[in-house]
């Protein structure tokens, strides 16, 4: 069996969030574990390389229907996106089991990818996974960097131990939400005894929800008792 990490390569912010699969791959070839890091500008190249591999760990932009090789922010009436995975070759999924990093792709496209294609078995996030905003604007570079480091830690640090002691998808979706609400109330209060201005101004109090309101909209689809691997 083998496992592949697509890391987005065209979207900055997935990007960055992605650079933890290079620092697993790394460290699991220490224990003789051998993953493949997908990382490439060609939709058609990281396609192929995944078919080649039995669970798919995406780090990528996503919604309801979608996974994007490319998500386009700037035209919003009109957007250019480039898509990964869709209704329209869901199939690709069958007989792949799925780790999808990616924005509500639980409510319908691991659905169908479960239940309509034959995917085993789909991890995925029913809500948004929060980033930038609060109430609905942009927020200071301090929230931005303390949600991405929360999930950066988190996913790093589970998803790598979940690969080389061969856990459940049910085990890791369990994990998961812990480790993500143990690691973002660490940050915040460590912010907070030695910066309480900065916890205040920065909203870090919401920035702990967002991160809750994650961990704690975790699905798992198919087959929870697949091993990842």
């Amino acid at each position: 069996m083998s496992v592949a990490f697509y890391r987005n390569r065209l979207n900055k912010d997935t990007k960055k969030l992605g650079k933890f699969s290079k620092k697993i791959k790394e460290d699991l070839q220490e224990n003789e574990v051998d993953i493949d890091v997908i990382f490439e500008d060609k939709k058609e190249k990281c396609l192929e390389k995944l078919k080649k591999n039995d669970t798919l760990i995406i780090i990528a932009h996503g919604d309801d229907d979608h996974i994007y090789h490319k998500y386009d922010f700037k035209n919003q009436k009109y957007p250019h996106h480039q898509t990964l995975f869709s209704q329209d070759n869901v199939s690709e999924l069958a007989g792949k089991k799925v780790i999808a990093i990616s924005c509500r792709t639980a409510r319908n496209l691991g659905v169908i990818a479960c239940e309509n294609v034959g995917c085993k078995v789909y991890l995925g996030f029913y809500n948004q996974i929060h980033f930038d905003r609060k109430d609905g604007k942009y927020s200071s570079k301090e929230y931005v960097v303390f949600l991405r480091e929360c999930y950066r830690d988190t996913f790093s640090g589970v998803i790598e131990k979940a690969i080389l002691e061969k856990w459940t998808f049910n085990k890791l979706k369990i994990i998961l939400g812990h480790a993500l609400n143990k690691v973002a109330m660490i940050k915040a209060q460590h912010i907070k005894r030695n910066n309480k201005v900065s916890y205040k101004n920065n909203g870090i109090e919401q920035a702990l929800l967002a991160v809750s309101n994650v961990a704690d909209n975790i699905m798992v689809l198919g087959n929870s008792q697949e091993i990842i691997a």
